[in-house]
């Protein structure tokens, strides 16, 4: 299966050369339409225990939400494994990898570059699986389009 123009069995050669093309894909793989409609798909499923109830109940309904809040979290984490295991990285070498994007992140010469981008994906993945984020993206239907709005657009963006 090629991936932004390689290939999984170079994988190793690919991250030595080019590490970005490696979290490129990855990203890519991530937030695939098709795993952001998986996403819309379970909120939608369960939106009724968050909007019916409302934000407000927040204390009332904790354990609930938490419970459902690890749920999704579980759903995202196993996208994102299956995506890095889809192209032979070890989600060692993954995370390494996004520590590296941390650090170029901080690097203002190049403020188009992938790594910020891949920051981005990291923030994006955050807001929906952050707690308070979750909560309030469940809550209300507009903030859940509006986010995976945003989402998809930025996804259509990657080089």
């Amino acid at each position: 299966m090629s991936v932004n123009n390689f290939e999984s069995t170079t994988i190793n050669s690919e991250l030595e050369h080019n590490s970005e093309n490696v979290l490129n894909a990855i990203v890519k793989t991530c937030i695939s339409e098709n795993k952001i409609n998986m996403w819309k798909d379970w909120m939608v499923a369960h939106e009724e225990t968050f909007i019916e109830k409302g934000k407000e109940a927040h204390s009332e309904y904790f354990l609930e939400w938490s419970s459902l809040h690890e749920e999704f979290e579980v759903l995202v984490n196993s996208q994102l494994e299956e995506a890095v295991d889809s192209l032979g990285v070890d989600m060692a070498i993954f995370e390494g990898l996004l520590k590296q994007g941390a650090v170029a992140d901080q690097d203002e010469s190049d403020p188009d570059s992938l790594y910020k981008q891949i920051n981005v994906f990291v923030n994006f993945i955050g807001a929906a699986t952050d707690f308070q984020g979750f909560v309030d993206i469940m809550s209300d239907r507009e903030k859940r389009a509006y986010y995976f709005g945003i989402l998809g657009g930025w996804r259509s963006t990657l080089k």
